[in-house]
């Protein structure tokens, strides 16, 4: 907020027609009206497009804070942190075709842990990082699965 002799001025009235013109290029964008993208609906277009024009003004000023923005497009800070930072990454689904087959490594096999997960005497000591990695993301089945593959991958460069 600015101080001047007759008035405070808000960041909306400071910022507001910037700020509308992003949330307008951001609608004819996606495809979706400029009240969806101040309204309250979360359908992938309006959302898309609301998190294009939160980010547009984050990038016009960086100076402002998550409240000050949230205030400009009538949300929470939290809100407007998710739509600059993304949503949490997820480990993938086992029907993704990306995602690593499950190898079971049976309990013999496994030596000692580290991070919690436990690693398996065949598992060689420079790819204890990638299988623990891997762990984390994919659970020990397809951390398993991933490091024998690297370990045939090594095992074949002459």
């Amino acid at each position: 907020m600015t101080l001047t002799a007759d008035r405070i001025e808000t960041p909306q009235q400071m910022f507001g027609d910037k700020v509308r013109s992003f949330i307008a290029e951001a609608a004819r964008a996606h495809g979706v009206t400029v009240s969806d993208v101040l309204g309250r609906g979360r359908i992938p277009p309006i959302s898309a497009a609301r998190h294009d024009a939160i980010r547009a003004t984050k990038a016009a000023f960086p100076h402002l804070s998550l409240s000050q923005i949230g205030r400009l497009f009538n949300r929470n800070h939290t809100t407007i942190n998710y739509a600059l930072n993304g949503k949490p990454s997820r480990p993938p689904n086992p029907t993704d075709a990306t995602a690593l087959p499950r190898v079971t490594v049976p309990r013999s096999q496994r030596l000692h842990s580290r991070k919690g997960f436990s690693l398996p005497k065949w598992l060689p000591a420079d790819l204890v990082q990638d299988y623990v990695d891997a762990a984390a993301l994919y659970g020990e089945f397809g951390a398993a699965s991933h490091c024998r593959r690297l370990k045939r991958e090594m095992e074949a460069r002459p």
